[in-house]
């Protein structure tokens, strides 16, 4: 079965429990997560998705 891929573009977010809630819970044989966060530094999202090993791009 195919995954959906599902791309987050999330702008100057630290932390945000919505996001992390998701990037645990979604299902993961369905959907394919990444996330594109456009923030001045790395922020606390940035890092727990980098703990998780959950595809990001930062600039």
């Amino acid at each position: 079965m195919r995954t959906i891929k599902v791309t987050y573009i999330v702008s100057n977010i630290d932390k945000s429990i919505a996001f992390e809630w998701i990037a645990e819970k979604v299902d993961k044989s369905k959907f394919e997560l990444s996330f594109i966060l456009l923030n001045s530094s790395d922020s606390y999202l940035y890092n727990w998705l980098k703990e998780r090993k959950i595809r990001k791009l930062s600039s």
